[in-house]
């Protein structure tokens, strides 16, 4: 931890420094006007230390403040001194807000302490903020979270049923903050765990080195799996994990966290009316993720430099408009001046911060060929131009209808279509389709087909429709499977809104794009072998899609002491 002086002792080095200066540059000329400014300093800072302390005492034993909205919270700093009757009337409100919430009392140590004793020690190392309702009259939502030797952990928060859908969650980032002034500390570890997206976007974007992230390219470092071995080697009680769950440290997932089995907090699962997304990256990364009872494992750094920064939107965004600024740029050279995308693809995935990875051999596009492959989204276009370069795409004609009508549809059509697209218009029939790739075809070039029919969100490819098999068999032209894949699900399913995706994928600057190339088939009897090879193609790339995380210091399950870590 990186320690920070309390601010009294700024004001005492401040009105040194003023003395001597005054002293300095007006020999003798001031003596009594800066008495008497040290006077007033000093009397300053009697009363602001006198005033830090009282409110950093009572923030760490449980006086009441009053907050906006009808609420007033306390809090308890490792509340070992506390009385035993205090203290189980904190474990008892804690109990009642658990009961009007999921109908139970999760296994937690402080929630099961059977005595005062017992609750004792259960809550040395625990941070707990209660938030009563001045319309209920009672203690309506709380925050437990406490600290190993090497992080903090964000824990359970609980919210009455009475004060859901008020925002309460967010004062555990206050129960967080408070500890600035708990430890005089800039930085510390922090943790959390959960499957909530709100928390997957919040630890992503507040959290320096949050991993795994959503928005930022971070790679698991030691300190990372350090801290997911300590958790769960001596601390599941406390996070409600079971016994029985084990850990992806590829993805950094628990499996089986809330198991009914073990003791996993498993009331929580059953209190969830849906886990399935109907929009957005965070929730469908999540959904694609975890089964029912897993939960996602989140490792960074509360930092109060990198909170500060990132909570200033404009300076955060600013490269990234100057990016996508000059990719809009470059598609006005393309549009105007040079159409030839393939020179500009490669550029321009750098731009947008999406790392190109390329697998298998890449096939010879001079010479005629239909390519068969899987699809996501209008980003598809790009990831093949820049592997290869000069292939025609056939693309659905009510692609620019994702985008609202105006300057900005026009400007992309003539993009798609300069960059080689050939359009289909599926909801007339088009006819004509067939007649246009065999003219390609004829003339050397090779064509595209996305055989799904559609665009989604993410996951292995759907069934295959069978028409880039009949136009290779009617133009005797090999037919060639290739894969494409995303480390996160940034794909555009039927009725997802296009422009909304695009704005999302501005923020993020961590994704992996991976094609991957089969071997040519010279005559392919039917299309589902040509799925099976498409599907393989879209496995082989999953290692592409996220970092190895190192093996934790001693190896998985050893304890270390906190000395015997490197930080």
């Amino acid at each position: 931890m990186i320690s920070l002086p309390p601010y009294d002792i700024c004001l005492c080095v401040l009105a040194v420094a003023l003395f001597l200066c005054s002293g300095w540059m007006f020999p003798g000329t001031l003596e009594p006007f800066t008495t008497a400014m040290m006077g007033i300093l000093l009397a300053l800072l009697v009363i602001s230390t006198t005033a830090f302390f009282a409110v950093r005492w009572a923030l760490r034993h449980g006086v009441w403040f009053r907050l906006g909205g009808g609420f007033s919270v306390r809090r308890w700093y490792a509340p070992t001194t506390e009385s035993d009757e205090t203290l189980l009337e904190m474990q008892a409100n804690m109990r009642k807000v658990c009961m009007n919430s999921i109908d139970t009392v999760l296994d937690y140590r402080v929630l099961q302490a059977e005595d005062a004793a017992t609750l004792r020690r259960a809550v040395d190392n625990k941070i707990i903020l209660e938030i009563w309702s001045q319309k209920e009259q009672r203690v309506v939502a709380f925050h437990m979270a406490f600290w190993t030797a090497l992080n903090v952990h964000l824990g359970l928060v609980m919210v009455d049923r009475a004060a859901q859908g008020r925002g309460l969650q967010r004062y555990s980032i206050l129960n967080i903050g408070m500890l600035v002034l708990d430890w005089f500390s800039l930085r510390f570890r922090l943790t959390d765990i959960g499957y909530s997206s709100s928390a997957f976007r919040l630890m992503s974007e507040s959290i320096y080195k949050a991993y795994p992230n959503l928005y930022y390219d971070v790679k698991p470092e030691q300190f990372h799996t350090d801290i997911v071995n300590c958790l769960l080697k001596d601390y599941r009680q406390d996070m409600g994990i079971s016994s029985v769950a084990t850990f992806d440290p590829d993805h950094f997932v628990v499996k089986k966290s809330n198991a009914s089995e073990g003791g996993g907090a498993n009331a929580l699962v059953e209190h969830v009316s849906t886990r399935t997304s109907r929009t957005g990256v965070a929730r469908q990364y999540l959904d694609d993720l975890l089964e029912d009872e897993d939960e996602q494992l989140y490792v960074g750094e509360a930092n109060l430099f990198a909170f500060i920064w990132r909570s200033l939107p404009l300076m955060k965004m600013l490269m990234t408009y100057i990016r996508w600024a000059t990719v809009f740029v470059i598609f006005a050279l393309h549009n105007y001046l040079v159409a030839n995308a393939s020179w500009y693809t490669p550029t321009v995935l750098k731009l947008i911060r999406f790392r190109h990875i390329i697998r298998g051999e890449r096939p010879d596009t001079s010479k005629p060929a239909i390519y068969v492959c899987n699809h996501y989204s209008y980003l598809d276009a790009l990831v093949i131009h820049a592997a290869m370069p000069g292939v025609h795409i056939i693309a659905k004609k009510d692609l620019t209808e994702e985008i609202p009508p105006g300057a900005l549809r026009n400007y992309m059509l003539r993009v798609w279509t300069r960059g080689g697209f050939v359009w289909y218009d599926r909801k007339n029939k088009d006819t004509t389709i067939h007649a246009r790739v065999s003219a390609l075809l004829a003339a050397g070039k090779s064509v595209v087909v996305f055989s799904e029919g559609t665009s989604k969100r993410s996951g292995p490819p759907s069934e295959f429709k069978a028409g880039a098999l009949r136009m290779a068999t009617e133009n005797n032209v090999p037919l060639i499977p290739v894969a494409i894949r995303y480390s996160m699900p940034i794909g555009v399913a039927v009725g997802d809104n296009a422009v909304k995706n695009a704005v999302t994928i501005m923020k993020m600057r961590n994704i992996v794009c991976g094609i991957n190339f089969a071997q040519p088939i010279p005559e392919p009897d039917n299309m589902e072998d040509v799925h099976a090879a498409v599907t393989d193609l879209w496995k082989g790339l999953e290692p592409d899609m996220h970092y190895k995380s190192p093996e934790p210091q001693g190896g998985w399950g050893i304890t270390l002491t906190k000395a015997e870590y490197r930080y």
